[in-house]
């Protein structure tokens, strides 16, 4: 008797889930449609629902979203004159949608692939000037300095020139990122100055690109023979580690490379081997689950080697905890003795050069010192 009664709760139950389970509007059955011609390759079908979404529309958002969809169908099939036009009808027709910012981009990179700089220049500027605020304007403010160091303009001019044509914060503190790293190779000094002023202007833990600043402050003094001064400036960066969750969903990568650089420092530049060892087991104890577990490994490894010590016992720890670790093709190196874990591959040209490089400097640092993220098509 109970099992029955258990058995038409059960059923109760799942008829009311499904029930109240919200059903596709006809405009998402027209996408999903659309979505299953994609997957076929079939475009005249796909096409054709993405006009059956268009008409099923109830928003702005939707509308754009249909069109959005049909213009790269078309620019898929090649049809770059027909997909170009719908990106401009998405882009001017529907300005608020979420589709608008992205369009300008994508007609930018459809000019870009065409070789029409001018004309790509003139979308992704349009994007800066309409949609400052969105995540697409990176990109294009990247591009529009890509385009113009073509015709002889230093990025960092372009970048600065943008960062007066907005008054949107966090745009102009991209910019100012930009500027000073494009301005790094021929000025370090310039460049630590305006790293600094962005820093200054977008503090840290909220400054989307000042995290990124500090390190590279660090970095420049480093090259400037001022260890001390490099030291402090990653000091003040990992004050601000426990914050990084309120940032992002994930720690920064320049907090964890904090502990990396700050820890090379100490023992290559000071010869502090307690100092740098205590750094790293610190970062240990903070981000025992980050990507980053293997370097710091590998990095109280390198104290045992700077003071001569034999490093076997370092380099089977690293490879207990990080079996997969991109350290073990460098197991003849990093320990000759017969208790050397076996069954590792023999180095190639291009790993040996890259474990001797890793020996001699440590881990390379995983922050993204970001200045272009865009090579277009050359043209037909």
């Amino acid at each position: 008797m109970m099992s029955r009664q258990r058995t038409w709760v059960c059923i109760v139950v799942c008829v009311g889930q499904l029930a109240c389970s919200p059903r596709p509007t006809l405009f998402g059955q027209r996408l999903n449609d659309a979505d299953s011609a994609r997957a076929e390759n079939d475009t005249t079908p796909q096409i054709q629902a993405l006009d059956a979404a268009f008409r099923a529309a109830q928003t702005e958002n939707e509308k754009a979203e249909a069109l959005y969809r049909k213009a790269h169908a078309l620019l898929d099939e090649h049809d770059d004159g027909q997909g170009i036009a719908i990106l401009f009808r998405v882009a001017l027709a529907y300005p608020r949608s979420n589709r608008a910012a992205r369009a300008w981009l994508d007609l930018g990179r459809a000019y870009d692939k065409q070789g029409e700089a001018q004309r790509a220049e003139a979308c992704y500027l349009e994007l800066l000037g309409r949609h400052p605020s969105s995540g697409s304007t990176t990109a294009a403010a990247q591009r529009v300095a890509d385009l113009r160091a073509e015709r002889g303009e230093p990025a960092h001019v372009t970048y600065g020139k943008l960062q007066a044509q907005t008054s949107d914060a966090t745009l102009r503190a991209t910019l100012l990122y930009f500027e000073a790293a494009a301005l790094q190779p021929r000025d370090p000094d310039g460049a630590r100055r305006k790293f600094e002023a962005l820093i200054a202007a977008f503090p840290l833990p909220k400054g989307a690109y000042s995290d990124e600043a500090q390190l590279r402050i660090a970095l420049l003094l480093r090259a400037a023979n001022k260890p001390q001064e490099a030291l402090k400036q990653l000091a003040h960066l990992q004050k601000y580690d426990r914050s990084a969750a309120y940032v992002g969903s994930y720690t920064r990568q320049s907090y964890l490379d904090s502990y990396l650089l700050g820890a090379q420092i100490l023992r290559d530049d000071l010869a502090q081997f307690d100092a740098a060892r205590d750094l790293l087991q610190r970062a240990l104890k903070r981000h025992s689950q980050s990507a980053i577990v293997d370097d710091l490994y590998f990095e109280l490894l390198l104290i045992e080697l700077r003071q001569t010590r034999d490093t076997c016992d370092a380099f089977a720890k690293l490879l207990r905890v990080t079996p997969q670790s991109k350290y073990r093709r460098c197991a003849a190196l990093l320990c000759a003795s017969s208790s050397a874990p076996t069954g590792q591959p023999d180095l190639d040209a291009s790993s040996s050069r890259r474990c001797h490089d890793w020996l001699q400097h440590g881990s390379p640092l995983r922050t993204p010192m970001r200045t272009s993220n865009f090579t277009p098509k050359a043209a037909p």
